[in-house]
């Protein structure tokens, strides 16, 4: 009879399995540190903020952020219109609201950019 060896040891699989507890305490030790910063999670709220308003931007804008109404050109905010209207007679609040969209695409697409130029030159 021939007796094979086994894949790993006790010894190995002990190890595994204590690099996974470290891990995890890592993880959790960063993830309580990152509680206590508190400009952290002010800006990952607004982050989140930003990313659900531009989601539901056409559920949250109350007009259409391209109609036009000259005769309102340059109106006051008013309580239908909190911010007003621009010079061509816009609805300022759904422009705001639409245009988070914009902001978060540049800033994502920016960030991807730059990501890839870092790595092709750092390699």
């Amino acid at each position: 009879m021939v007796m094979r060896p086994t894949e790993g040891t006790l010894a190995e699989s002990a190890s595994a399995s204590d690099r996974g507890r470290g891990r995890q305490s890592e993880l959790s030790r960063s993830w309580r540190r990152f509680k206590r910063y508190r400009p952290g999670l002010a800006g990952t709220f607004l982050i989140l903020l930003l990313i659900l308003i531009a989601i539901f931007a056409p559920v949250l804008a109350p007009y259409s952020p391209e109609k036009v109404d000259t005769s309102r050109m340059g109106e006051a905010p008013s309580w239908s219109h909190p911010l007003g209207f621009d010079g061509i007679g816009r609805d300022v609040l759904s422009r705001t609201i639409y245009g988070t969209r914009v902001a978060l695409l540049v800033g994502l697409l920016s960030t991807l950019i730059s990501v890839v130029i870092g790595v092709a030159v750092g390699a």
